[in-house]
């Protein structure tokens, strides 16, 4: 992104300092960008993209990077996750894994029925804490 930063603005004649005057920001700013030591946000390289008449070519770079930082970073998410947890099989364990019968696997919520009082949350559901 930076070296297109600088290929755009020396194919316009224009300096750093007078880009960073019309974007506006430092010129540091500008000489970190071109070095790649600074990544600023979309609103920069559109103000870029404007001044130096770039014709979407700086703007879809910058959309481009965005979405591959993205998509790195969930990869390295998920790489996290399987370092520390292993791969997962994407199935649902079968009846009774868990020491549950087969039946009651596959039995509704609505199905338990009272435990300790007539609302099923054992005379808990009403109370409320007052000062």
């Amino acid at each position: 992104m930076g070296a297109r930063l600088a290929g755009w603005r020396n194919a316009r004649g224009v300096t750093q300092l007078a880009l960073a005057r019309r974007v506006p920001v430092s010129r540091t700013t500008i000489a970190g960008v071109e070095t790649g030591r600074q990544c600023p946000d979309r609103v920069f390289w559109q103000r870029c993209e404007s001044a130096l008449e770039a014709g979407g070519e700086l703007l879809a770079g910058y959309d481009d990077y965005r979405r591959l930082k993205q998509q790195l970073d969930q990869e390295r998410v998920d790489a996290a996750q399987r370092a520390r947890w292993g791969e997962v099989e994407d199935r649902m364990p079968s009846p009774g894994a868990f020491g549950v019968p087969a039946g009651e696997a596959e039995r509704p919520l609505g199905d338990v029925g009272a435990v300790d009082g007539a609302d099923g949350w054992g005379g808990l559901r009403d109370r409320r804490v007052t000062r």
